[in-house]
């Protein structure tokens, strides 16, 4: 079962996202994001970057789509 996340670990991948935002790549955003956040980094390497980098990216969507949600409920 998965536990509650850290505010560490949430600030880790809205430091990546917001990499991603800014057009880096999965791989500067890792990096940039792990030294903000050294405990939290994630291990990659060219087998499991395809796998990350849709992580991220499915976070990113679905900040975009909350964003949109809250957006449209307010407009009503």
């Amino acid at each position: 079962m998965l536990g509650e996340r850290t505010s560490d670990e949430v600030a880790y991948d809205n430091a990546v996202v917001g990499g991603l935002r800014k057009g880096l790549a999965i791989e500067k955003a890792l990096k940039l994001a792990g030294e903000k956040y050294p405990a939290e980094a994630l291990r990659w390497n060219e087998e499991t970057i395809q796998d990350i980098k849709a992580h991220f990216e499915y976070l990113r969507n679905h900040e975009d789509i909350i964003a949109k949600i809250k957006h449209m409920s307010k407009t009503k």
